[in-house]
């Protein structure tokens, strides 16, 4: 599985969103660049939905840059926005790499969102499967988790979290495990909701296969 962008329930609509991963040596994708927006009239409404098209660029040591893999994403709210103290939605997503062998990869979940007064809470609940590769491997489990205090000057604050355990029957020694977490900052550049924003996080891992640190950085741009 992979750390990437971040699919909580409620976005933006119409929304351009760059996501920066840097890694040492870099032959994981370091920028990805998705396309999307929200289907039917209200995004607040149950069973509306929100598509999105992602290009995952990569770049290996010593190559020029190529993309890696494309992905389609549905995200399904089914709750009505406001109506009660938390909101349900579902994620569904393929992948399909480019590189010949890799067969596509789905990934699929539930999105859960709640409230207390001004903080806002997220957490994933992600599964992962790969169909025709060359190597099969069983079904893995993720999550990711989002605090977010929202502030009167538009400068939120709050925490991240992303986390691999393997196998979702089964779980990897903790040796094996990727658990990363930090602080995260969020803003918004206007006083509308349908303005420009951005957000960054510092994420270290918790030990075991976990990366040492990375920096997370999204910006959402409506067009």
């Amino acid at each position: 599985m992979r750390n990437r962008s971040d699919p909580w329930l409620l976005s933006s609509s119409n929304v351009v969103t760059l996501i920066g991963s840097p890694g040492g040596g870099c032959s994981r994708p370091f920028i990805s660049l998705s396309s999307g927006r929200w289907c039917g009239r209200n995004p607040s409404r149950p069973g509306c939905c929100a598509a999105s098209f992602t290009a995952n660029p990569r770049r290996a040591a010593g190559e020029s840059t190529r993309v890696d893999s494309l992905e389609w994403e549905n995200r399904f709210q089914f709750t009505e926005t406001a109506s009660r103290p938390y909101e349900i939605g579902l994620l569904f997503e393929v992948q399909r790499a480019t590189r010949s062998g890799e067969g596509l990869e789905l990934r699929y979940g539930p999105l859960l969102q709640t409230q207390w007064g001004r903080v806002q809470g997220n957490l994933n609940l992600l599964f992962e499967r790969r169909l025709r590769a060359e190597t099969q491997r069983p079904t893995e489990f993720g999550y990711q988790w989002q605090l977010r205090v929202h502030r009167a000057s538009g400068l939120d604050v709050g925490a991240q979290g992303f986390g691999e355990v393997g196998r979702w029957d089964r779980w990897a020694p903790r040796a094996e495990q990727s658990h990363i977490l930090g602080p995260a900052a969020f803003a918004r550049l206007g006083s509308d909701a349908d303005d420009p924003a951005v957000e960054a996080a510092l994420l270290v891992g918790t030990g075991g296969a976990a990366p040492r640190a990375r920096l997370r950085m999204q910006a959402l741009v409506p067009f």
